[in-house]
């Protein structure tokens, strides 16, 4: 079976989890290129959710990871 840790759902289809690939698997510092923002931005995007988080890491810190494909929809419809 697939992990569940590189699943995700979209507003759109919330009953259809979507496979993500690890190539698509982004980080903050890829996201704040894609966006063109610093990473204040993207931590207070993700805080208001306004910017899907695929997962966070284990760990103190626990670094946040992003979909590619949904990080760029979302430049692409600003």
């Amino acid at each position: 079976m697939y992990d569940t840790h590189c699943m995700t759902s979209t507003p759109a289809m919330a009953d259809s989890p979507q496979i993500v690939w690890p190539s698509n698997i982004i980080g903050a510092r890829t996201v704040c290129a894609l966006l063109n923002v610093n990473r204040g931005t993207v931590s207070r995007r993700v805080k208001a959710g306004t910017l899907p988080v695929l997962a966070q890491l284990d760990g103190p810190n626990g670094a946040l990871v992003f979909d590619r494909a949904a990080i760029e929809a979302l430049g692409a419809a600003a």
